[in-house]
């Protein structure tokens, strides 16, 4: 927060001869010190620091209030203030986040047409900063060779595409990533990874079945590039209309915090989860099967197999600026041919579905032959 007082002399100078409070030149001068939006549904304030619009900005102004004021100050006064300039400021949700040609990151603003880095703007209303300095000379050595290790070869592009695709606020592509392998395989390793590099602030942690279950599960994912979700519970999943309606770039959700105002948002999360065995869910929707990419981990790494310190070797910050370097170029391949590399079918999808959520299928798909000339055998002869 910036030290008004240099700035606007002291507390006589806003009251009238009279006495009175001029409620709008105090307020109007700390808006010329500090630039602030306030959400138009809910009435939240947010301020701009370093780039991008942060939350508190009501106590940012009552603070700057009472260093002018000092022991003139009152909290009805306070509130005057801050109800002035929030008021001045109102921005509808549309115009938020709205940017899918920028990226705003911690030196600038990367601009994806013409591969330039930009100064931070305030015109540029963002409440998401990536953590992670531009640097077109960094590399990434370490994760790369993370990367060839936990995943198939034919997969990594398709990991680089996807935490490419999260950093910019577009869900067009309805689809969501599940991570699956049976453990010590890199899952929570690279889910770690990828949210140190959009950063918590820019992340959300909502199971399949809190976003069913849970009323205020929604409103976590506001302002969110991505939902990071490790392990999830394999029991079934009997409703999915809302991950659904949150990858089908259906427009507007309605959602709210607990004690808050409801409000409505575009969602900006996109959905990665890991799992050993899926939740099963049930019937044949095709809506909900043709949402997922599934990526094997197929290896293992047990006693001299295992680096316990990859997670610090893989997240450090020239490491992760190498990673911006990948996956920019991979974010610009997704969105000029509209798809993932990914090669299975909605039918592969299912059934490897089916296979990772039933035990029972996974037995007869890997140990039973079909043949049309097999005789039938009854149970009641058998015993």
């Amino acid at each position: 927060m910036k030290n008004i007082m240099p700035c606007l002399g002291n507390e006589k100078s806003f009251f009238s001869k009279r006495g009175k409070l001029q409620i709008k030149k105090l307020a109007e001068q700390i808006m010329d010190l500090d630039r602030f939006i306030t959400f138009k549904d809910t009435k939240k304030i947010f301020y701009y620091r370093n780039g991008v619009y942060v939350p508190d900005g009501e106590d940012v102004i009552a603070k700057n209030v009472q260093n002018v004021l000092g022991d003139a100050s009152a909290k009805h006064r306070i509130s005057e203030v801050v109800n002035y300039i929030k008021v001045e400021t109102l921005i509808p949700r549309s115009q938020i986040n709205h940017d899918t040609k920028r990226i705003n990151l911690l030196n600038g603003v990367y601009n994806l047409e013409t591969d330039k880095l930009e100064e931070h703007n305030p015109s540029n209303i963002s409440i998401v900063q990536i953590p992670v300095t531009y640097d077109p000379e960094a590399v990434c050595p370490k994760i790369e060779q993370f990367m060839e290790d936990v995943l198939r070869p034919e997969d990594v592009a398709v990991m680089y595409e996807f935490i490419g695709y999260c950093l910019i606020p577009d869900t067009r592509i309805e689809k969501s990533v599940m991570l699956l392998g049976k453990g010590a395989n890199g899952k929570s390793v690279l889910l770690s990874m990828f949210g140190e590099f959009l950063g918590d602030q820019n992340t959300s942690c909502e199971s399949l079945h809190m976003l069913e279950k849970d009323p205020y599960s929604l409103a976590e994912l506001y302002g969110k590039h991505a939902n990071i979700f490790p392990d999830l519970a394999s029991s079934a999943l009997y409703e999915h209309s809302s991950f659904k309606m949150l990858t089908g770039n259906d427009g507007w959700i309605r959602a709210q915090r607990k004690f808050e105002h409801p409000f409505k948002f575009k969602n900006t999360a996109r959905m990665i989860f890991s799992a050993n065995d899926l939740p099963p869910v049930p019937g044949n929707d095709f809506a909900y099967f043709r949402r997922w990419i599934f990526l094997a981990f197929p290896n293992q790494f047990v006693g001299d197999n295992c680096d316990g310190d990859i997670l610090a070797k893989i997240t450090t910050e020239d490491e992760l600026s190498g990673l911006l370097n990948l996956v920019i170029p991979a974010l610009k391949r997704l969105l000029e041919i509209g798809e993932y590399s990914y090669d299975l079918s909605l039918e592969q999808v299912m059934q490897m579905y089916r296979i990772n959520s039933d035990h029972i299928a996974a037995f007869a798909d890997e140990c039973v032959v079909f043949s049309e000339s097999a005789t039938t055998i009854v149970k009641t002869p058998n015993y």
